[in-house]
């Protein structure tokens, strides 16, 4: 049964924190370092998902807004002994899509943001019950960012971009397990530490709204501490071939900025700093749900999964949501050493209030819908 309800428990995952607070796009969670190998002890899994949300502001006109994306992962584990393990693990955990059209009142402004990150972690087994991990997560980010400030330009208030590319950062992790193989318990907890990546960039200022005419440019340099979290994982068997299982993630974004420093070859420095992103709250998302095993190759799961509303307006107009509840759908094929796993889910996104140049928008009636896909092999 544990082998089931390890894989089970994961299918929640794939779809349920599409569009997660600040700029989630993955749990980070460390299911893969917790499978049971084959033969050799050794397990690799390949996942897909794709994304797509919808964010619009009826009251002032603006359509939409988030734009469709892929993920795509892939995780490593295999067994040194009985004692010790090790989990290699590639995801997305951050990023950003929002494009406001250019005739809207935000101007063509909006956001793309995307992230890389590998995490290598150890897990020390002291008995069937108690086990400690810990690791190193490498994270590289890039992106484009475009909002306006006021300049001396006709009009007072220019559109503003910055692009940049960060360097690989690391930081640490740290957790403790404790697991009940006859009932098919396992409760996790990890530490995950804030990461400091430095940006090289370049920022224009523009003279006209559709950014097409250029006032001034020049190289910028930046560091974005992306933020520490706690995650708390279980799951447990409450009947035969039945399991519960959820998970409960805390992200510290409040306080989360980019700002780059005064800039000498934009207007001799007298723009002074620009803050492109500021985020004023944390974020705590719930899961809960059920897995359920009908033969020796089908099993299926149902969860729900909530985020707590936070700041309302909207600090930024890179966030035109906040908070959501998901539900999600998943089955699970068993074949020999090969498991194929695939889920759906339908979210319904919080309202939120952005401030624009032309008013308050009002962002209601959102939603995503997300499909994933995932390969595992036992070896």
């Amino acid at each position: 049964m544990k082998r089931f309800t390890t894989a089970a428990a994961m299918l929640a995952a794939t779809t349920s924190l599409a569009t997660a607070g600040g700029i989630d796009r993955s749990s980070q969670f460390l299911g893969p370092l917790f499978e049971e190998g084959g033969t050799s002890g050794s397990y690799a899994q390949l996942s897909f998902g794709f994304i797509k949300p919808e964010a619009k502001a009826p009251n002032l006109g603006v359509g939409q807004s988030l734009g469709d994306y892929n993920s795509v992962g892939l995780a490593y584990k295999t067994d040194f002994n009985d004692k010790l393990s090790f989990a290699l693990i590639v995801e997305e955990p951050y990023g950003a899509d929002i494009r406001y059209a250019a005739a809207s009142v935000f101007s063509g402004g909006g956001a793309s943001v995307s992230s890389e990150q590998v995490t290598g972690v150890l897990r020390y087994k002291f008995n069937d019950n108690w086990s400690v991990h810990g690791g190193i997560r490498a994270l590289q980010a890039d992106g484009l960012i475009d909002t306006f400030v006021a300049a001396p330009v006709p009009g007072g208030v220019a559109p503003i971009s910055v692009t940049a590319d960060g360097s690989f950062s690391f930081g640490g992790l740290v957790g403790v397990a404790y697991e009940r193989p006859d009932i098919a318990l396992r409760v996790a907890l990890t530490y995950n530490s804030a990461i400091d990546v430095d940006f090289d960039g370049t920022e224009t200022v523009f003279a006209d709204a559709a950014r097409t005419i250029v006032a001034a440019t020049g190289a910028t340099n930046f560091t974005v501490e992306f933020p520490e979290s706690i995650n708390l994982e279980f799951q447990t068997g409450i009947a035969e071939d039945t399991l519960l299982f959820g998970s409960v993630r805390h992200a510290f974004y409040d306080g989360f900025n980019l700002t780059a420093p005064a800039n000498p070859a934009i207007f001799g420095g007298g723009l002074g700093a620009t803050r492109y992103v500021n985020f004023s709250s944390d974020t705590t998302t719930f899961t809960l749900g059920v897995g359920r095993r009908f033969n020796e190759n089908w099993s299926g799961t149902v969860s729900i999964t909530h985020e707590e509303e936070g700041t309302v307006p909207s600090t930024t107009a890179l966030a035109p949501t906040t908070g959501f509840t998901s539900i999600a759908l998943g089955a699970r094929y068993t074949q020999d050493a090969w498991t194929v796993s695939g889920g759906i889910s339908y979210t319904n996104l919080g309202n939120q209030l952005v401030n624009s140049p032309a008013g308050v928008a009002n962002f209601n009636d959102n939603k995503v819908v997300a499909a994933g896909l995932r390969f595992g092999y036992n070896f």
